[in-house]
């Protein structure tokens, strides 16, 4: 299984960690359309894009009250060479 949840993870971590030394900040985290609506055709990436998704929202609930804004950008396929093997 991809880890993009732990990736995410371990980036706020650090990321949210500088920007409370300096009193703000804002993240953008990214994950996916597949983390809103499941695919049948990628059983393991949409639970992990959920993730980002619940993990952005959370540590923004949590980090607002420090300066620190917290958003994610879940984007839509995009036609591509490489989107057009995975159809086939």
């Amino acid at each position: 299984m991809e880890r993009h949840d732990y990736l995410v993870w371990l980036s706020m971590k650090h990321e949210i960690a500088q920007m409370l030394k300096q009193g703000s900040g804002a993240i953008v985290n990214m994950a996916s359309a597949n983390g809103v609506v499941a695919f049948p055709t990628f059983p393991l990436y949409t639970p992990s894009k959920n993730a980002v998704i619940g993990l952005t929202k959370a540590a923004a609930l949590q980090y607002a009250k420090a300066g620190i804004r917290i958003n994610v950008v879940a984007p839509a396929a995009i036609e591509t060479d490489i989107s057009d093997c995975l159809s086939s």
